[in-house]
């Protein structure tokens, strides 16, 4: 319907259009702001996480402590360049390259393992029925995979400059967690397989779990037939618990990230002594001051954006020409990034390697417990060595043990043929 006075009409549609575009823009500049934060105290875990990573104290091996109790893990401790470079502090000229130094603790790992712990006891109990050892297992080798992903993702970050990393890292920490979920589905199934090796150990309250003997399907023909009737009950199981699985690594994967932080870590001088702790949080506080100038960029592009979509031209040529003026005279320290106290800087570390983890075990050196995360999937091709026919009482060793015993009694006896 046409109006009388279209020059009122339209008068009065452009103010409101224009308390539109002002209260849009004021919208849309909180969202920024609270985005932005978000995304760069991610920036900050990250990079918290990275360290981490490269100190290599995560619990990676499944056949290491914490996940068994038979072998220890060791671990040579590193220092890690974090917030740098700074060219040129003291303004000499030909002044080397100077970043802070960042130290994790390998000795405070045990405390991190709250959630491995019942589970390793549970598995390893004497007593324990073969359908607690069975889902105990599962979750096991989830957490140990997914700690190692996690560890090798990280570690990669440290191979990029640690200003592309705060830029760029929550955007590579989303692809990298959406892949990772995709890769857990398959991996469930292969542990829910691969666990029900638990259905065919002996039963013996007198020894360790992880030391039991396989049956025997000429020892004990009906407890095969058993484990072997278990196994085919929990294949068609699986079709219906297969829904709850991304559930599952959902939970496992949320774990063993909440899991990571909280390692103790302290800035350290040139000379390996602790200044102050670097907590996850204080590392993150830090980024927001050390990175100040990759932050206010960002922000400065995104608030122009904000500020031509709802305000119009004229307004983000004015936005524009304001950031370039404060950017230049330097005038407000927005734009620069604020510089560490001289005690905290140290000459750069050019190795970026990740620290040398060893496991060292008595009793499980030719088991699977030597193998990585990786090496499960390996195992899935590989036809596993025949059991010895034992006694059907009593705990005896593990048929790589009879190997290991064999081997040392053949030693024995060219020995003393050797001496006669």
């Amino acid at each position: 319907m046409s109006s009388d006075t279209p020059e009122l009409d339209a008068k009065k549609d452009g103010g409101s259009q224009g308390k539109i575009n002002i209260m849009s823009f004021v919208f849309a500049l909180l969202i920024l702001i609270i985005v932005l934060i978000a995304y760069f105290c991610m920036s900050g875990f990250n990079l918290y996480m990275s360290k981490l990573a490269q100190a290599n104290i995560l619990p990676t091996n499944i056949g290491c402590a914490p996940y068994v109790s038979t072998s220890m893990a060791s671990i040579a401790p590193i220092i890690s360049n974090i917030f740098g470079p700074f060219n040129n502090v003291t303004g000499a000229p030909g002044a080397p390259a100077t970043t802070m130094h960042i130290k994790f603790s390998p000795l405070d790992a045990p405390m991190h393992h709250v959630l491995i712990e019942p589970l390793r006891k549970l598995s390893e109990a004497p007593g324990t029925h073969f359908l607690g050892v069975y889902f105990a297992d599962i979750l096991k080798q989830l957490m140990c995979f997914n700690y190692g992903a996690i560890n090798m993702y990280y570690n990669a970050l440290n191979y990029i400059p640690e200003s592309a990393q705060i830029a760029i890292s929550p955007l590579l920490t989303a692809a990298f967690f959406a892949i990772l979920m995709i890769i857990d589905l398959p991996y469930f199934v292969y542990v829910w397989f691969k666990s029900m090796s638990a259905f065919f150990k002996k039963s013996d309250e007198n020894s360790p779990r992880d030391f039991k003997e396989t049956i025997s399907l000429i020892e004990s023909p009906i407890n095969t037939l058993i484990a072997w009737g278990f196994v085919i009950l929990f294949i068609f199981i699986l079709f219906f618990v297969i829904v709850a699985i991304p559930i599952i690594n959902v939970g496992v994967l949320s774990a063993c990230v909440l899991s990571s932080v909280g390692y103790k870590a302290a800035y350290v001088d040139n000379h390996q002594n602790p200044n102050k702790d670097a907590t996850v949080w204080q590392i993150i506080k830090d980024t927001m001051g050390y990175h100040k100038n990759i932050i206010a960029w960002i922000f400065a592009v995104l608030y122009t954006m904000i500020t031509f979509t709802n305000l119009g031209t004229s307004a983000a040529i004015i936005t524009i020409v304001l950031i370039i003026i404060l950017a230049a005279s330097r005038t407000m320290d927005f734009f620069t990034n604020n510089m560490p106290d001289m005690q905290y800087l140290a000459p750069i570390i050019k190795d970026v390697k990740q620290a040398a983890r060893t496991c060292s075990s008595s009793a499980n050196k030719n088991r699977e417990g030597g193998k990585t995360w990786l090496g499960e999937f390996i195992d899935l091709f590989k036809t596993p060595p025949p059991s010895p026919a034992v006694s059907q009482s009593g705990g005896g060793k593990a048929a790589d043990d009879y190997f290991v015993l064999n081997k040392k009694f053949l030693k024995s006896l060219r020995a003393s043929t050797t001496q006669l």
